[in-house]
């Protein structure tokens, strides 16, 4: 037991109220004088209006200010939410505690912690909907600095790399748009353009109907969802994958010699030397190549359909490349962006585990 850290469940520190359940014709769709906004997972979830309700259905206890600390109960069990105003519904749970001894950043943190989300779904049952009740939530177990100033300094630190985060995420949407208001610009009709079936542009091919992904294999499989394995044979060229089974018109651009694939059509250009097969690959990601395929329980991609799709392209293989290039340098942008990502997300996982739990102590003399 660490000096100066306080070892107790949640019971300990808090008392939860479940939110409040409304009939949907007592909702309202706009903001008045006399009613609050109501707070369910849809309306956090941006999904649909919002909704409001009248002062007069409804008692103080179901009223969370910004300071306040939500978690859901059921459904999507365990997300914490704070930084909120209204009335909240009864799938979440309002943490009450003393924010005296308590600071509220330090158990937004803790409660997300993946070691506490997965002890909180582990609770919650594997039921089709899990459902977290007030006694399973009372057990969890909550360690913290018996210094607020040491829980502040933590949370700190921990909001500073979410800023990070925050920042980088920020980045790689603005640079997402940017990239998608190119292809709109490039990848349209113009006079110097042509139109071409992808038949006579592309040679097709059925990929492996039975790759059996090894745990050594150094190249990625590719599958109708994406990679989904290594193996350790590769095809030989550069090469646009579409996904023709379970998810069809899943297009995907294959790095020369490094990969096999299955249960996808693969496409190779008639002639390279008037076709820049990558610019193509672009060109496809704007086709509504789904709209094609058929049947329900398993949608299917026909080949004779896939080919007669119709793309514009430059008769000129010069403005291909300089598109081409221009589009894949922001790819190439946005892939070391996504790294860099991956990497904070997993450096935050790993302090958040340190320092939540006193692993790692902070300096707040």
């Amino acid at each position: 037991m660490l000096k100066g850290w306080n070892y107790k469940t949640m019971k300990d520190i808090c008392k939860v109220n479940q939110g409040f359940q409304i009939n949907i014709s007592r909702r309202e769709k706009y903001k008045r004088v006399d009613n609050k906004i109501y707070i369910t997972i849809q309306h956090l979830n941006g999904v649909g209006e919002n909704e409001y309700i009248k002062d007069k259905y409804h008692n103080a206890s179901v009223v969370c200010k910004k300071e306040d600390v939500l978690m859901t109960r059921t459904g999507n069990t365990g997300r914490v939410v704070t930084n909120v105003e209204g009335v909240f519904h009864n799938n979440f749970f309002r943490i009450n505690f003393d924010k005296n001894k308590i600071n509220k950043d330090y158990l937004v943190y803790y409660l997300n912690m993946k070691s506490i989300q997965n002890l909180i779904l582990a609770k919650a049952g594997t039921s089709t909907i899990p459902d977290l009740n007030h006694n399973d939530f009372y057990s969890i177990p909550f360690i913290y600095p018996n210094n607020i100033k040491e829980q502040k300094a933590i949370a700190n630190v921990l909001i500073n790399i979410d800023n990070l985060i925050n920042s980088l995420k920020n980045t790689i949407e603005k640079k997402k748009k940017i990239k998608n208001g190119l292809m709109q610009k490039y990848l349209i009709y113009k006079e110097e353009y042509q139109k071409n079936s992808l038949g006579d542009l592309l040679n097709f091919r059925y990929g492996e109907g039975n790759v059996i992904p090894d745990n050594g294999g150094k190249y990625p499989i590719y599958g109708a969802n994406g990679i989904v394995g290594g193996y350790t044979k590769y095809n030989a060229e550069d090469e646009i994958i579409i996904g023709h089974i379970g998810t069809p018109g899943t297009v995907m651009w294959a790095k020369g010699k490094n990969f096999v694939t299955y249960n996808g059509t693969i496409t190779t250009a008639k002639n390279p030397k008037i076709l820049n097969l990558k610019y193509v690959y672009y060109a496809l990601l704007k086709l509504n190549i789904p709209s094609i395929a058929f049947g329900s329980s398993q949608p299917f991609l026909s080949y004779d359909k896939l080919k007669r799709m119709e793309i514009y392209i430059p008769r000129e293989i010069e403005q291909q490349n300089k598109i081409e290039k221009v589009l894949t340098n922001f790819d190439n942008e946005l892939e070391l962006l996504e790294k860099k990502l991956q990497k904070y997300q997993k450096i935050k996982e790993r302090m958040m585990e340190d320092l939540l739990i006193g692993k790692v102590r902070l300096n707040c003399e």
